[in-house]
């Protein structure tokens, strides 16, 4: 019986060449129409076109385990070493050097065999010294890479009969909040941290505070947000607007690892980030042969319920359970709700723990409690996903890292489970941070098998909580 093969590929001019990991000469093979089986693994710095080429030569990407590079080099690397910001210039040179010592051709193209076989000794040199995060890989990271890639593969459908409107509003929207910020705060370029400082406003507001609810207290704030809000929303609708008119279909690039706490980004464009006006382009229910629904189902008050599965403190397991969280904060903090949050995200986020706030936490979690999540330079969710902070500079990251990195475990794993049981009769759409858009074909299948399957995969690692879990509205009223 055949062994499932390794193989490290290079695609060049529509051709894909790989060679077996195991291969101790290094023969390059021409894998473009054949030489790939079941369940063969395989690591590439191209993944878009590899699962291009895979759909058009091999019928799709549901028999392979792919691993993206760049996606590999981001979890081993900051479970071996302190990496103080995320590189955003990564590079296939820069990882082979950092692995291997060794430089990559200036012209890969034109070297392949020489540059496969040095990418050959990176990846074994990543395995080994990611021994650790290698559990982590194989069982989530591999897997949920099968269901964001087959997302890459299909392509997102989206109405473009109002896109050239919205670009213009939205146009028009950046350039009037721009000139708001010049005329009522005196700024050439807009400067958030200077009206924050003459606000008086504490500088981790800034940094982990939510914008949109510091506008309803401090009005001169509103034309920044607008202006971020339209200038990100304009990059997104432009982007779809250069795809030609005659198509509705958008591959983003996905990265199942795109941040250190191991959360899915989207890129060229970010869909993630489009604000919820623009959300009914994906409401594509009458351009298709196909009947469906669509259901959005996400986790609520996600990092408040991994904070109580970590301290397992009943009073706070009960008051998350309850929905409660925000206004009991609200209560003993005297505030509104929208600071109630701001305090809240401050403290995940930021570890900084406002006076407002302690009344909250001796109340609900102890100080002990705190100090046990956050008392080791190496952080960690269940299953890997390490990362080796600074004690002295980066203390106020571990618990963020740990909360987030276990809310990556739990939401990938739902992400699994619900392509496993009901592949072909549910797509995911759009995967967003703490939950995901999906269309459904089989009517037969209800929104409370969805919402249950994100209930088992929470409950997978705090299984004495009842996760809040149910359908949200996705599209705007009247969609």
């Amino acid at each position: 019986m055949r062994k499932e093969k390794e193989y490290v590929v290079i695609y060049l001019d529509c051709c894909l060449y790989g060679c077996d990991v195991a291969d101790d000469q290094r023969i390059v093979i021409n894998l473009t129409r054949n030489g790939l089986f079941y369940h063969d693994r395989i690591i590439t710095c191209q993944i878009t076109e590899v699962i291009h080429l895979l759909c058009n030569n091999y019928g799709g990407i549901s028999r392979f385990d792919l691993l993206d590079f760049e996606c590999l080099d981001l979890q081993i690397r900051q479970s071996v070493e302190y990496c103080e910001e995320q590189n955003e210039c990564w590079s296939p040179h820069e990882m082979v050097l950092y692995y291997t010592g060794r430089e990559l051709p200036l012209r890969p193209e034109e070297q392949h065999e020489e540059a496969l076989r040095l990418m050959i000794d990176c990846y074994q040199e990543m395995k080994r010294r990611g021994e650790e995060e290698w559990p982590r890989i194989e069982k989530i990271e591999i897997p949920v890479n099968r269901v964001l890639y087959d997302l890459v593969a299909r392509g997102i459908e989206f109405r473009n009969d109002q896109l050239e409107e919205f670009c213009q509003v939205q146009h028009k929207k950046l350039y009037r909040a721009l000139n708001r910020i010049q005329l009522d705060s005196g700024q050439v370029q807009p400067n958030l941290e200077a009206l924050y400082n003459q606000l008086n406003l504490p500088i981790h507001y800034l940094k982990y505070g939510r914008l949109k609810a510091l506008c309803k207290k401090y009005p001169e704030l509103q034309p920044f947000r607008d202006a971020e809000k339209a200038e990100r929303n304009l990059r997104i609708l432009t982007y779809l607007s250069a795809i030609r008119k005659n198509l509705n279909i958008v591959t983003p690039v996905v990265k199942p690892v795109g941040s250190r706490t191991s959360r899915i980004i989207l890129r060229n464009p970010s869909l993630q980030n489009m604000s919820k006006e623009f959300r009914g382009l994906f409401n594509c229910s009458h351009q298709t042969f196909v009947n469906h629904r669509y259901l959005y189902v996400d986790y609520s008050q996600f990092e408040a319920g991994i904070l109580a599965g970590l301290t397992n403190r009943k009073e706070l397991i009960s008051l998350y359970e309850k929905n409660r969280i925000y206004s009991e904060i609200e209560r003993i903090a005297n505030c509104d709700r929208s600071e109630a949050k701001i305090l809240f995200y401050c403290f995940i986020y930021g570890g900084v723990c406002a006076k407002k706030l302690k009344g909250f936490f001796n109340r609900y979690c102890s100080e002990g409690d705190l100090e046990s999540l956050v008392n080791a330079p190496k952080v960690s969710s269940f299953l890997g996903n390490s990362r080796i902070l600074n004690m002295d500079t980066d203390c106020h990251k571990i618990l963020n890292h740990r909360i987030q990195s276990i809310g990556s475990l739990i939401f990938k794993q739902a992400l699994i489970d619900v392509y496993n049981r009901y592949r072909w009769k549910v797509d995911l759409v759009l995967p967003l941070h703490d939950g995901a858009l999906y269309k459904i074909i089989d009517d037969e299948i209800t929104d409370e098998d969805i919402c249950r399957i994100y209930r088992e995969a929470f409950r997978k690692y705090f299984p004495g909580l009842s996760p809040l879990v149910k359908p949200q509205q996705f599209f705007p009223e009247g969609e």
